[in-house]
């Protein structure tokens, strides 16, 4: 099994504790299911790790705030973690309107979160049709839909590095 796919492994068990409710468990399962490959003990020692023990500890805070928080929180892990994926995630902002936060982005109301200023997951919660899955990404002409936002995010990721989102702006003359 690779780093990456030890990560989806490990945050699908978070995941399934958040769902169940156990919150207390979230924490420790992820801490320990970390230290089980080489490729990904290391994350256990970062302040992205100590992010998610603020979100649970976090008082007053509402369950549905939370929920999403603690998802954001899991999505933040990487093999290897870079200084441009931090970037990448440090950019991601919940928008209850899309059309607003990036211009000529959609016809409709849509809602989901932002990357970079101008890159975007949309989220399938307003959609006519229930049965897609919760997140949907559209690069050129290839769409995408996923219950996992991760999944989505790294291509969305490897997409703003190809394009040069990255790169160091011109030297001023």
């Amino acid at each position: 099994m690779t780093g990456a796919e030890h990560l989806a492994w490990a945050r699908q068990r978070a995941r399934e504790f958040i769902a169940g409710g156990n919150l207390a468990s979230v924490y420790g399962s992820l801490v320990s299911d970390l230290n089980k490959h080489d490729d990904t003990r290391a994350l256990v020692h970062t302040d992205t790790l100590k992010q998610g023990m603020a979100i649970l500890l976090a008082q007053g805070l509402d369950e549905v705030v939370r929920l999403r928080s603690l998802d954001e929180w899991l999505c933040r892990f990487r093999v290897p973690m870079t200084p441009n994926w931090e970037t990448f995630i440090a950019s991601k902002r919940w928008v209850d309107d899309l059309v607003l936060a990036i211009d000529n982005a959609f016809n409709t109301v849509a809602c989901g979160y932002s990357y970079l200023g101008s890159l975007y997951i949309e989220s399938t919660s307003n959609w006519p049709d229930k049965d897609a899955a919760p997140w949907y990404l559209l690069i050129g002409n290839r769409e995408s839909f996923a219950h996992d936002i991760c999944q989505l995010e790294e291509r969305l990721f490897q997409f703003a590095e190809s394009e040069g989102f990255f790169s160091p702006p011109p030297a001023a003359a």
